[in-house]
């Protein structure tokens, strides 16, 4: 018995204003970014306890999760220089030159995570996504191709692109003894969203005028406090979503 609507295909449409941007580092398909290490792992096999090659591609965990969903690639170097434990110092550069990052205050999280240990930066993402259908995603870093990175945590979380379509990136950097200096190098995943549904999930890019971005950044901003966005989520059940969902090539 099949179930109603189960085999229609979800479209994520995602949306940049920057050429270069969507020229070279495109939003993709988790499929298309399995790590070389992992391709270059030996076949499995087994004959016997003795005569055997197992290793991670028999594990059904990794490899279902690169059969699904997409990731953000980094869009541009970014230089950050991160004070010593105990210090409020931090400083960024985008080689790009015109990207921009964020900073929530201590008061946004609570004492857990201590300035004092803690640098929260927000990369601010050129891309902006919509979807017809309200799903959620599921947002992690994407550990198999940022393992390197052992002080830098990209913060996980839960969002749907049906009444909101902002992309950034939440990341901790735990601050050390001494002053650290990071690059993180263009073209790295730096989000892995998993959509949470048994349907197809397909993801089509598109370059659009800088009108159609800064719309869809006005309609995000207006739901940065969270009764503005119980409200907007609740046009959306009523039908009412506040994007028309028009793609421009």
């Amino acid at each position: 018995m099949k179930l109603w609507g189960r085999n229609k295909e979800i479209i994520v449409h995602c949306y940049t204003d920057r050429a270069e941007v969507y020229n070279y580092f495109p939003i993709v398909e988790n499929k298309k970014i399995i790590p070389d290490w992992f391709k270059k792992l030996k076949a499995p096999f087994y004959n016997s306890p003795e005569d055997s090659q197992v290793n991670l591609k028999l594990c059904s965990g990794f490899t279902e999760l690169f059969k699904t969903g997409f990731s953000i690639p980094l869009w541009s170097d970014l230089f950050i220089e991160i004070g010593e434990k105990g210090s409020d110092y931090y400083r960024w550069q985008y080689s790009d030159k015109c990207s921009k990052i964020e900073i929530h205050g201590e008061k946004q999280y609570g004492k857990h995570f201590k300035v004092e240990e803690y640098q929260h930066l927000k990369l601010l993402s050129p891309w902006f996504l919509q979807c017809k259908d309200n799903i959620n995603f599921l947002a992690v870093e994407p550990f198999w191709q940022f393992k390197e990175l052992e002080n830098i945590s990209i913060l996980p979380g839960s969002v749907q692109f049906y009444s909101q379509p902002t992309t950034n990136i939440n990341l901790f950097i735990r601050k050390e003894a001494e002053k650290q200096r990071i690059l993180l190098n263009v073209g790295m995943p730096v989000y892995t969203y998993v959509p949470i549904t048994e349907r197809k999930v397909r993801i089509e890019t598109h370059l659009v005028s800088s009108e159609k971005i800064n719309s869809l950044r006005k309609q995000a901003y207006g739901m940065k406090f969270l009764n503005h966005y119980k409200k907007a989520f609740k046009l959306t059940k009523e039908r009412k979503c506040p994007y028309k969902f028009d793609v421009e090539e």
